[in-house]
This record gives structure tokens, C-alpha cells and sequence, in this order.
């Protein structure tokens, strides 16, 4: 592979353009789920920053990506997408079309022993691969801050804490992680909105008055 990690990709270069570097100390398959590390980053041919990516350690509260269809060598670099549907390797027994699968730490499948993710079809128990929806079926979610958002950048996104509400205005009480690619510090208790297509959500508005101030 050329180290600007395209080589294979063709048409699909839109949709995995997301650089890694493989720091798992192991190859990754084709499809796997990996999770963003804070490892040191490195830079890739086109001088893109590429996020060092390693297995899960977590089922969730960390910021996932899925492989393309090129397999990464152990300190090479690829391509991943946050962008959904998302084709990913599942274990386990087939899910069905809206069951909840995710990520499982310690390996490079989703399954029903993680969430986070809506199974949206082409579920195919020979390759063992599926398409995943976004996050919770949603597109748009409101929420409101409750561990400050940190400023980023679209190759450098920060990150928070955030409690998502339904259409309704409920909410199921425990935090989901979000990614800021804005220049600005969103404090606690302001709300705004956040795209599900990503994994993890995307900060998309954010106002600047605190929740009851």
C-alpha cells in the first residue's frame, strides 16, 4: 500500500478519508472496527495527520472508526470513514436488520455485547460483515453539555460530554461522548445540537447561554 494508505480504495476515497496509522502491534483486518488512540500521530504522504488506531479497550466511551477493505500492517497507514451506513465485521450470531450491535473490547468485531449502533442490513453470515446505521438511528440530537467541550479542528476534533435527548425530551440519564471541530470551549450546561452519523457525534451548533441561566 502507498503511504498515503489510498492504494486499492478507487471511488471509495470520499467515504474512507480518514488517515490511520496501525499501532495495534498486530494486522487489521478488512472491515474491523479500531479505536482512536492518544498516541503520538503521524503525519502521511500527503501530510495529513493520521491517527494512530489500536482494538478497542472499551465497549464504549471512546472514539471508534471502521476500516475499508484493505487490511492494515502493523505500523502502516490506512484509510477509516465515521461516515454511515458503514460496512463492519460482526462475531457471533447474524443480527437482524435494527438490532443493536457495537463494539466489544479486546477485538476488531461488533456484536450484540456492544451498542451504540443499529444493524441497517446487508447482513452476510458467510463474509460475517453487515452495514451499520448511525448511532441510535438518529440523525439530529439535542443535548445539553455536562463535561466541557474542548475547542478542535476538522483534523484535530476536541471532545466532551454531553446527555442526548429524544424528540420527546427524554433521555436515558447516562453520557455519550461528542467531537468539536470548532474553535470554540463549549461549557457545561449550554446546549446544542449533534449530527449521530458520526461515530462519535458530530457538535454541529452549540449556543452560548447555559441550560435555566
Amino acid at each position: 500500500m502507498d503511504e498515503s494508505g489510498y492504494q486499492g480504495y478507487g471511488d471509495m476515497r470520499v467515504r474512507y478519508a480518514i488517515p490511520v496509522r496501525n499501532g495495534s502491534g498486530e494486522t487489521i483486518d478488512a472491515w474491523s472496527i479500531m479505536q482512536i488512540s492518544n498516541a503520538t500521530n503521524y503525519l502521511d504522504a500527503t501530510q495529513d495527520e493520521a491517527y494512530t488506531v489500536v482494538k478497542p479497550t472499551a465497549n464504549s466511551g471512546k472514539i471508534f472508526v471502521f476500516n475499508g477493505p484493505i487490511p492494515i500492517q502493523n505500523g502502516s497507514i490506512g484509510r477509516a470513514t465515521n461516515v454511515f451506513p458503514a460496512v463492519a465485521k460482526f462475531a457471533g450470531p447474524a443480527p437482524a436488520p435494527g438490532d443493536a450491535v457495537g463494539a466489544v473490547a479486546g477485538t476488531w468485531t461488533v456484536s450484540s455485547g456492544g451498542g451504540g449502533y443499529l444493524v441497517a442490513g446487508g447482513v452476510d453470515a458467510t463474509s460475517m460483515r453487515l452495514r451499520l446505521a448511525a448511532p441510535n438511528g438518529s440523525t439530529i440530537r439535542s443535548y445539553v453539555v455536562t463535561a466541557t467541550i474542548t475547542p478542535g479542528s476538522p483534523t484535530s476534533p476536541g471532545s466532551g460530554t454531553v446527555q442526548l435527548y429524544n424528540d420527546d425530551g427524554s433521555t436515558d440519564g447516562s453520557g455519550t461522548t461528542v467531537q468539536n471541530t470548532f474553535p470554540e470551549t463549549f461549557a457545561v450546561n449550554t446546549s446544542g445540537k449533534c449530527d449521530m452519523r458520526t461515530s462519535p457525534p458530530d457538535v454541529i451548533s452549540n449556543s452560548c447561554n447555559t441550560v435555566g441561566g
